[in-house]
């Protein structure tokens, strides 16, 4: 096998060693291994993943994806100077952060519940409320972000968001609206 891996640069020999005996042992766990009975079952074996690793090798040899750059340990001691955001990806935060700063508790809930792991419907039902009532409340989060970045003074002084609608009122409280 270690033959058969020759051609694969030393730093990466060791991690397409591991993929080989990853996939022989899945191969293993899905009876997907079955060797000639007339064999004898140490060069079976030894053909088998003599095979592996040499669909393995060529794959990684010719792969686009394959790191072709030897990795510095600390690459950014190789700097001239401190790399740091550009202005414009600091005004975009700034303008992100405004707006989320700008909505009331229950749409930043709502708008959390998207990277949450579980669905909406299972956030939903984790707080006791409607699965529609949920959707609602994102979708009017949603709207309220796309209002505040589409306002001319986004990040303004003034408050963009919309009176809560009467349904939310008793369903969640939500901060007095500064004038």
């Amino acid at each position: 096998m270690l033959a058969t891996l020759a051609g694969i640069p030393k730093r990466d020999r060791a991690d397409v060693e591991q993929q080989v005996l990853v996939n022989a042992w899945n191969s293993v766990r899905r009876a997907t291994y079955r060797p000639d009975p007339k064999a004898r079952p140490r060069d079976a074996l030894r053909k088998w993943l003599h095979g592996i690793a040499w669909r393995l090798a060529s794959y990684h040899i010719n792969s686009a994806w394959a790191p072709r750059a030897v990795l510095h340990p600390s690459p950014l001691g190789l700097l001239r100077e401190p790399v740091e955001p550009s202005l414009e990806a600091q005004i975009a935060a700034r303008q992100v952060l405004a707006a989320l700063a700008s909505l009331p508790d229950w749409q930043v809930e709502a708008l959390l519940t998207v990277d949450d792991p579980e669905s909406l419907a299972a956030s939903a039902r984790r707080r006791g409320m409607n699965q529609s009532t949920a959707a609602s409340r994102l979708r009017l989060a949603r709207e309220h972000e796309r209002a505040y970045a589409t306002a001319p003074d986004a990040g303004g002084g003034r408050d963009p968001r919309p009176a809560a609608p009467a349904h939310t009122l008793a369903a969640a409280p939500c901060r007095a609206a500064s004038s």
